[in-house]
């Protein structure tokens, strides 16, 4: 059974966690993402690259939803007196 991206990069550096998932996001193919992965020292079978794949792919074309975009663009706060500044 393959490993999924999160068990692949379970124990991985954060940082290298988020350049590589920022780089893999733009692969061509599964073939990138195998070979991606490899600068980075992690081995990936055909199925867990092509699996990857497919996850970035369903990533790529998801919506984000009103309150994820609220809590990027600064935080959410449910205080009248602190989001309308009274």
């Amino acid at each position: 059974m393959a490993r999924d991206i999160k068990e692949i990069l379970e124990g991985t550096d954060p940082a290298k966690v988020a350049e590589f998932t920022a780089k893999a996001a733009g692969a061509a193919d599964a073939a990138a993402i195998k070979a991606l992965a490899g600068e980075y020292g992690v081995e990936l079978a055909d199925d867990e690259a092509a699996g990857a794949f497919a996850e970035f792919q369903k990533r790529a074309q998801e919506e984000i939803a009103i309150d994820e975009l609220d809590n990027v663009a600064g935080g959410f706060c449910d205080d009248p007196c602190v989001t309308y500044h009274c």
